[in-house]
């Protein structure tokens, strides 16, 4: 993983009056070959409120194991 990119975009415009003002992340990741360190791909995707809830959970689980691991 070479760089980590992100925004916060809220709807402006739906079809619905009910996904106004409705916010979602916007993340890109730009990754690299470590055999080809010229060549990088980028990858991009929109969460929602609760799936962006879900993913920094998860990495709070992850960073909970990582500092128990490291007091042992």
């Amino acid at each position: 993983l070479k760089k980590v990119s992100w925004r916060i975009d809220v709807k402006s415009q739906s079809k619905s009056a009910e996904n106004i003002n409705e916010p979602s992340a916007i993340v890109e990741l730009q990754i690299e070959n470590p055999e080809e360190s010229q060549k990088t791909e980028v990858v991009q995707f929109e969460m929602d409120e609760s799936r962006l809830a879900h993913v920094l959970q998860n990495m709070k689980d992850i960073e909970d194991q990582i500092v128990q691991y490291c007091q042992q």
